[in-house]
This record gives structure tokens, C-alpha cells and sequence, in this order.
């Protein structure tokens, strides 16, 4: 069964040249664009009335709707109709929704597209070592080899990333997932509930007013700076949360021993607009704090004790002996044997047990609650795995309260992001898609309606001109003088996107003179796609910026050039930053890539410069650093005494820590044809992750060389182009 149906091509154009009439960069576009529902038929079937109410919905408010329903066997089937909608249709296609049992992409070969996934393809199965992402369905310029559908799950589709594509996410249109978690509901009646909470919802023309945050356990290093520098960037986004009214409200795991009941109270707020939550996380599974941070002798004890009891237990469970374990303790940690006492014992067991879950969210706390916050967005692992059968992001947005939607990552996700990025166009009316969107991410979804808005009370359709301005520079030149710091940022992005001549000039000249956080971040990401010399002065400059996440940022980007003269720049910081831990976590793991012998001679020459009463503790620090092993030793991995996985797992290494110093050393050992043939594929794909390495031209010639070479073995020939179109992505 297939229905399609859309406005006639005649009407469709009187509509659109209607609204392009008389444009120019400052007016006011009364959006014309168009939005795709897909749905499977039996879904469509039984939430007939409900779709077609959230269909004139969107049609109302100037969305218009194509209905894309049918009994759909691949993923390829529907990228190939959003994609002729988005190239052919009569309005500008801006996106689509997911309804019911749509197929799932799983890619495989692409982990450089995540911002953290990196399993080993080979050691584990399809399903876990895959990516589940509508990335396959958003951005039109990745291209997909159909690897096989899974026998067990057959929504699971896998994909390999084509060696041929562009090596980038840049998403085209934006994509939400309304597919509600298998939790003994009809899943037909949660859907059709959904949407018409979504129809009512909409009526109230809700403002963006009330806004909390979360920062949990571990994240971030628990970094009081970074926690202080997110407060300030938001008041800057979002300035208009400080009026009477309205409210700001900030929580951090340290604030109190459990946070689960404060945070789920504050979900539960009939008038909370937006939560984010930064906090580690599974599936099925929030992780807020760690155990209670005490400093008096009773509680810390009893951290310690818990500690043992719980080790007891696991070596039992994997069938140790308990005995041993005790007094493998005793003897190593001078801990009495009275601490263990009670550890086997059903009730103590019981009673940990209740601790520990008072430290995290369960899908069974989700339920036992009624959701308000409008949008939650899960800045942690895992927690938008839409794929499984059970997550928690789909339990909060499916459940009867007023929740929408839920931003959230299908795989693990690094810490160091952005979650604020653009969090200003909320204000503006902007579409939750067209917010996401730009967050180029192969894991970041949405789980419920992508097209949700906040009430605009400004007179300018800034989600409309996103999609229907997209290509006029004059709009986005012009919007770099908007007084709003997330309105020049996408500007800024806009223009990136357009191939703007001078593009890294101006973001050069924007970084130096602009006092807004955000524009100067946006600033930073986006001459990171062009790894040339402003990038490099901006870089010298970030470092004491006195935005935390763009220090942050800047040495984590130094130790992937690994440049002699950014040198001076990140042993600076780690003599002039001892009060942001997180900036210092990531310069000290930067500092293992620089040249040795420069960065001792800075260490030494900044050292004697240095004011601080505890330099000579700094000092010994950086050069543990710099002096420290080596994780990736050309040596191992060359030496054929030892066993293949220990040589493999030195080269896999390479993808978190790229020692550029030692790149002819692994040119040479992907380059050796007598090598055992994984381990060259393996180091092929690592080095394709030394994207801004000064050494990258020596890893783009070595894969000219292989491609060009018809003796060379073909999967070989295909990694080299992989690795040289990902490097050529990032070259000016």
C-alpha cells in the first residue's frame, strides 16, 4: 500500500512565489517551505485520525505536509523519495518525522563522523559495533553501501560508508523519531496519544521562559570553572531568562548527596520549557552522582566499606573465592576485616542496593512520574538509543506528561561538546530541527516532533529563512550585524555553508573583535574545517580566552596539529590555567603529541618566567607528560614476536592519541606490502584520523600511492581513499 500526497504544482508555485516576492535580506518571511511524514502503513492505519490532525497542524502554520506512507522495506526506499522531494519538490523541503516502525540505518566505517564512538568492528557483532543513525536519511551527501538487514531485528539495517563519499556530516534537511519504547503499552495508542499532545501543546503558543540545567557526576572532571563559565554563556544566549518571570535554574551533583528526587521534581514543572542534562549514561539509565563526597572519618568509612562489599560480591559472582578476596584486600589496603562483614548477607545486599539506585535514573523512576519539561536534551551516552526496545529518552517523551521531545545521542558521546551551540535561536521561533540540525553529529537525534517551537515574539522568521535564505549571502552578511550573539553565530555558519570567499578572514577578524562567549566558539569550530594559518593564530589566542569551553577546546585542537609553534601556547596554559581542571586534562594529554625536544626548551624557559609558588610541581607535571610512553610504539607495532591483537590494538590507539612525530614511522608501516594485511588496514584508517596533523601531507601521498597502485589489494586501495578524502575535508 503507498499513498503520497502533496499540494498541486500549480497552487504549490503560486504559494512560493508569493512568498519570494519582493525579498530582500530584511524582511520578514512568512515560511513556505515543506515537511515530509513518513509512516509505515499499519501504523498509519491505527493512528489515522491522530496524524492527520498533527498533519493540519503543521499545514496551518504554513508547514506544508507530504504524506510518505507504506510498507517500507529499506532505508533506501525513503532516502530516495526525501531526496527527490529535496532536489524536484515545489517547496523547499525542510525536513521530516519518523512515525512507527521506520528502518533503521546502523552504519559501520564511519566512527570519524561520532564525536567518541570507536569499537572494534572485528571483535564485536554488527549490532553492538554499528551506529544507529538517520544521518542515512538527512545528509544527501554521505553515500552508503548495503552491507546486509538483520536476521533477528529487521528494522536494523546495515550500511557501510562509502570510501567515495564526503567524510563529513553536513546535515540538508532535519529528522525526528517517533517510535515510542516497547514497554507492554500499545505501542499504536502511545503514538496517537503523542500527537495529540503535540496538536494541544502547540495551541498554547508557549514562550522559552524556564530553563534548568543539570552537571553530573564525572562530567567535565566535575570542573567548577567550566560549570561557572556554561552559567555565564547562557546568560548571555538567553539573557531574557533574568527578567521578572522568568527563571534560570542550575543544579550540579555536589549540591546535595542524591539528586534524583530534586531533578525529576524539576522535570515534573508544569511551566519548565528546556532541560539540559549533562551527565554520563546508558540506554536505560541516567547516571547522576557518585557516592556521597564526604571529609569527616564515620561517612567516609562507610564509602569504603561499600566499596569492599561490592568488590566481594562481584568475585563471587565470577566464582573467586570470597576468602582470597578478603584477604587480598587486607593485606594490600591495611583495611580490617571487619569491613567486610554483612557483604553476602541478603539484607546488607538489599540495602546497597537502595543506595545505589538512589544515584541514578531508571526507566521505572521515568514512569512513576508525569514529564513536563517541553524539551529535555540528554548530553550523555546512550540515552537516544530509539533502536532498543527500552530508552530512556523515548519513556520521558512518550509518558502522559507535556514533554515534546528529547534531544539525545544513539551511541557514547565525548564530553568535551557544545550542548548550548545556537541555544539562543530557541527565542527566535526556530523549529527544535533547524536548532539541531547544526549539530553535525552521526549519533545526535531527536525523539519526537523535530518541527516543536517556542512562541516568537521578534517579527522576523528566522526558522523559514534558514531553509529558504540558506544560499543568500547578503541575508547572513547582514545578519553579522544582529544584536544577538546566536543570530551572528548562524549567520556565520550560513556562510561557512555557502563556500563564503574570505570566509577565514572573517572569522578571524569576527574571534578578535567580538566580546559575545558563543560567536567567539562558533568562531573557533568553524575554522577548524580549515586547517590553515587563521585557524592557527586563533588558536594561539583561545588559549586565554576567557570563555572556559573555548580554552577547553583550543588545547584539545593544539594536540591534533601537534605544531612547534602552538607549543609556547599550551605550556602556557598549564602554567597560567591551574584553576580549570578540564582545560588542564586536555593540555596534558596534548602535550604527549608536541616535539620533545621544544617543548622541554619552553618548559624550562617559561618555568624560570613563572610566578607561581607551586611552578616546580607544574613543571615535573608537564614533563611527565611529555616524557611519558609512548602508547603507539612504531617498535611494537613492527614487531612480528608479538601476537597480533597487542600490535593491532598499538595502531587502534592511534585514533584517540596522534603522535605526529612518528608519522614516517607509520607511513612506512602501511606502505610495507609484506606486512600482514589487517594490520596495514588498520593503520591506514588510523592515520586517517591525523586530520590536522602537520605531517598530513606525508599520510595523503602515502594514499595516492596505494590507490594509484592496481597491485595493491583492493580493500587497501579503498581504506587509502577513505583516509585521504577524510584529511582532504579538513585542508584549505
Amino acid at each position: 500500500m503507498k499513498r503520497y500526497k502533496w499540494f498541486t504544482p500549480i497552487a504549490a508555485g503560486m504559494l512560493l512565489a508569493i512568498t519570494m516576492l519582493g525579498m530582500n535580506s530584511c524582511e520578514t518571511i512568512n515560511g513556505q517551505t515543506s515537511f515530509a511524514i513518513v509512516i509505515d502503513s499499519a501504523t498509519y492505519e491505527h493512528t489515522r485520525e491522530a496524524v492527520d490532525a498533527y498533519r493540519n497542524l503543521l499545514e496551518k502554520e504554513g508547514l506544508h505536509t507530504h504524506l510518505l506512507e507504506e510498507d517500507w522495506n529499506s532505508p533506501d526506499e525513503i532516502r530516495k523519495k526525501l531526496y527527490d522531494l529535496y532536489t524536484n519538490g515545489n517547496l523547499p523541503l525542510e525536513g521530516a518525522v519518523f512515525i512507527g516502525e521506520i528502518p533503521i540505518p546502523m552504519i559501520r566505517d564511519a566512527q570519524h563522523l561520532t564525536s567518541a564512538f570507536k569499537m572494534d568492528q572485528e571483535r564485536f557483532p554488527y549490532e553492538r559495533s554499528s551506529v544507529p543513525s538517520d544521518r542515512f536519511y538527512d545528509d544527501f551527501d554521505l553515500k552508503f553501501n548495503f552491507l546486509e538487514q538483520d536476521e533477528e531485528q529487521s528494522l536494523y539495517h546495515y550500511y557501510s560508508l562509502d570510501p567515495n563519499s564526503k567524510q563529513r556530516v553536513s546535515i540538508d534537511i532535519y529528522t525526528g523519531r517517533i517510535r515510542p519504547p516497547k514497554n507492554g503499552q500499545d505501542p499504536y495508542e502511545q503514538i496517537s496519544n503523542y500527537l495529540d499532545k503535540v496538536v494541544a501543546e502547540r495551541q498554547e503558543q508557549n514562550a522559552l521562559e524556564h530553563v534548568t540545567t543539570y552537571a553530573g557526576h564525572g562530567y567535565n572532571s566535575e570542573c567548577m570553572v567550566a560549570w561557572a563559565g556554561e552559567r555565564m554563556a547562557y546568560r548571555e544566549q538567553l539573557p531574557h531568562l533574568s527578567n521578572p518571570g522568568n527563571s534560570y535554574t542550575y543544579l550540579f551533583t555536589h549540591m546535595q548527596d542524591f539528586s534524583k528526587n530534586q531533578l525529576l521534581s524539576e522535570i515534573q514543572r508544569t511551566d519548565l520549557d528546556l532541560i539540559i542534562m549533562s551527565n554520563h549514561g546508558s540506554p536505560t539509565v541516567q547516571h547522576l552522582d557518585g557516592w556521597p563526597d564526604v571529609s569527616s572519618i564515620g561517612p567516609s568509612i562507610q564509602n569504603v566499606q561499600r566499596f569492599l562489599r561490592n568488590r566481594l560480591r562481584d568475585a563471587q559472582r565470577r566464582g573467586n573465592d570470597p576468602e582470597a578476596t578478603i584477604r587480598s584486600f587486607m593485606e594490600r589496603h591495611g583495611v580490617p576485616r571487619a569491613w567486610f562483614d554483612g557483604a553476602l548477607d541478603p539484607e546488607t545486599t538489599k540495602q546497597d542496593s537502595i543506595f545505589s539506585a538512589s544515584l541514578d535514573v531508571y526507566i521505572s523512576d521515568v514512569e512513576s512520574i508525569t514529564p513536563n519539561a517541553r524539551i529535555m536534551k540528554f548530553d550523555a551516552c546512550f540515552n537516544g538509543a530509539f533502536h532498543q526496545d527500552e530508552y530512556i529518552a523515548g519513556s520521558y517523551v512518550f509518558g502522559d506528561g507535556k514533554t515534546i521531545a528529547g534531544i539525545g545521542n544513539s551511541v557514547n558521546v565525548i564530553q568535551d561538546n557544545w550542548p548550548i551551540q545556537l541555544i539562543g535561536l530557541l527565542d527566535k521561533g526556530v523549529r527544535i530541527g533547524n536548532w539541531v540540525r547544526h549539530q553535525n553529529e552521526l549519533e545526535n537525534h531527536i525523539i519526537g516532533d523535530p518541527t516543536h517551537y517556542f512562541h516568537n515574539q521578534g517579527t522576523t522568521n528566522w526558522d523559514s529563512k534558514i531553509t529558504l535564505r540558506k544560499n543568500h549571502t547578503a541575508t547572513w552578511k547582514d545578519a553579522l550585524n544582529h544584536e544577538d550573539p546566536d543570530i551572528q553565530s548562524l549567520a556565520l555558519i550560513m556562510l561557512h555553508n555557502n563556500g563564503y570567499t574570505g570566509i577565514s578572514d572573517l572569522l578571524l577578524e569576527t574571534y578578535k573583535t567580538s566580546p559575545h562567549k558563543s560567536v567567539r566558539m562558533q568562531c573557533l569550530n568553524l575554522l577548524y574545517n580549515y586547517d590553515n594559518e587563521q585557524l592557527h593564530q586563533v588558536l594561539e589566542m583561545a588559549v586565554s580566552d576567557p570563555y572556559e569551553l573555548i580554552r577547553r577546546h583550543s588545547v584539545k585542537m593544539i594536540g591534533e596539529t601537534g605544531r612547534d609553534e602552538l607549543v609556547h601556547a599550551l605550556v602556557s596554559v598549564q602554567f597560567d590555567d591551574a584553576a580549570s581542571r578540564r582545560v588542564l586534562f586536555n593540555a596534558r594529554n596534548a602535550t604527549s603529541f608536541m616535539n620533545k625536544e621544544v617543548l622541554r626548551k619552553e618548559i624550562e624557559q617559561q618555568y624560570e618566567e613563572s610566578y607561581l609558588l607551586h611552578k616546580e610541581d607544574l613543571r615535573e607535571r608537564i614533563f611527565r607528560m611529555a616524557d611519558g610512553r609512548i602508547l603507539s610504539d612504531p617498535d611494537v607495532i613492527r614487531d612480528t614476536n608479538k601476537e597480533t591483537r597487542t600490535r593491532l590494538f598499538e595502531v587502534r590507539t592511534l585514533r584517540n592519541y596522534n603522535y605526529h612525530f612518528n608519522v614516517p614511522a607509520y607511513v612506512d608501516i602501511a606502505l610495507n606490502s609484506r606486512e600482514e594485511k589487517e594490520l596495514r588496514l588498520k593503520m591506514i584508517e588510523a592515520l586517517g584520523w591525523f586530520t590536522h596533523s602537520y605531517n598530513k601531507d606525508l599520510i595523503m601521498e602515502m594514499c595516492r600511492r596505494i590507490k594509484d597502485n592496481e597491485l595493491e589489494d583492493e580493500k587497501i586501495r579503498k581504506e587509502a581513499m577513505k583516509t585521504l578524502n577524510r584529511i582532504k575535508a579538513y585542508s584549505s
